[in-house]
């Protein structure tokens, strides 16, 4: 009775564990390199680790509505999510900077407000649907980096990071032209996703 209860016990155990927790095992050196090579290319993250980075990225992965199955969409997915956390890293620190710790006013009191005739104007909607467009536009990376993650990697460090595109071929480990080739493929592919123009 009591072997039955222990292997009971080790049965629910490897349960537990997920196929994400898994996969993250599986590659925590790669995603550890990945977290390196984006705060070394990034001028936002002098004051992250490369374990914090892996750590912020897998609880945002962990907040995905679709579970990467595979290491290459893993590294994919999480190279889109490093580079958000490294950036909203960088916005608050601004913002503490700004703010010094003052509670923030309402909303409304600062956008889409004219502050001259503080008459309200079309800020507010023209910044509802740049978060908006901002939020597809995330949405369609991550579904992107299942299939092609080297070229979301690509966009991700050239377009969001804003490393010159040699530097991104060095980091990613191929040629200027591949990397250039993926980064206007990716370009193209994400603007009609998103029933944009191609830039």
């Amino acid at each position: 009775m009591a072997r039955r209860a222990e292997s009971s016990r080790r049965g629910g155990a490897s349960r537990r564990t997920t196929p994400l927790h898994a996969l993250v095992a599986a590659n925590y050196a790669s995603l550890r390199d990945i977290a390196a090579r984006e705060i070394r290319a990034s001028r936002l993250a002098r004051s992250i680790s490369p374990t914090s980075l892996v750590a912020e990225s897998v609880v945002r992965l962990m907040r995905q509505r679709s579970v990467p199955r595979t290491g290459p969409h893993l590294c994919g997915l999480a190279t889109v999510l490093m580079a958000q956390a490294i950036s909203d890293r960088a916005k608050l620190r601004r913002a503490a900077k700004r703010g010094g710790g003052r509670k923030p006013g309402p909303l409304s009191a600062d956008v889409g407000v004219d502050r001259r005739t503080r008459r309200t104007c079309e800020r507010a909607d023209a910044a509802a649907e740049g978060g908006a467009l901002r939020a597809r536009l995330i949405e369609q990376m991550e579904a992107l980096a299942h299939d092609r993650p080297r070229m979301v990697e690509v966009v991700t460090l050239h377009l969001v990071m804003g490393i010159p595109l040699p530097r991104v071929a060095a980091l990613v480990g191929t040629s200027r032209r591949t990397a250039y080739r993926e980064l206007e493929e990716g370009r193209a592919v994400l603007a009609a996703r998103l029933g944009l123009e191609a830039p």
